[in-house]
């Protein structure tokens, strides 16, 4: 058996120990947990409050809910897709293997265009890992929310 001993001088060490320890704790229990904080896109509430954000009319409740895996390894039509998502702050080649969950909805108020466009969101525990406006109908088009006027 080992043993520790610990001679503190004072009151004010004790408490730098003790913060010290505490922070220690915290930091470990939210390496365990990944980022520390579940993801809060799981929620239909809080995706189409995102896709408002940005400054899209959507439907309140996904048009199509869609379950699959991101491929191990991104060809030439997931790198062209991963270039909207990096130019959005996101990046597929982290989440390669993965289930993602893509929840489209409609789009009421893309410009020129009354119905046929989905904005998707694919979502990963509960964080949104890639998004996207895409056109169903005609030639169709693709790319970022972010709202072109």
């Amino acid at each position: 058996m080992l043993n520790f001993t610990l001679k503190m001088p004072s009151k004010r060490n004790f408490i730098i120990c003790a913060i010290c320890i505490i922070a220690v704790i915290v930091i470990a229990v939210f390496v365990a947990q990944g980022s520390g904080v579940k993801g809060i896109y799981d929620s239909i509430d809080n995706q189409v409050e995102y896709a408002r954000s940005f400054g899209w009319d959507v439907s309140e409740k996904p048009v199509k809910v869609q379950k699959f895996n991101i491929a191990d390894s991104l060809d030439d039509d997931l790198e062209r897709y991963n270039q909207i998502q990096l130019s959005q702050g996101f990046d597929l080649r982290e989440f390669t293997g993965c289930q993602v969950v893509r929840y489209s909805y409609s789009v009421n108020n893309y410009p020129h265009c009354p119905s046929g466009i989905l904005l998707n969101l694919m979502v990963c525990d509960g964080y949104i890992v890639a998004a996207d406006i895409q056109s169903v109908e005609g030639d169709g088009f693709i790319h970022s929310v972010k709202m072109t006027r």
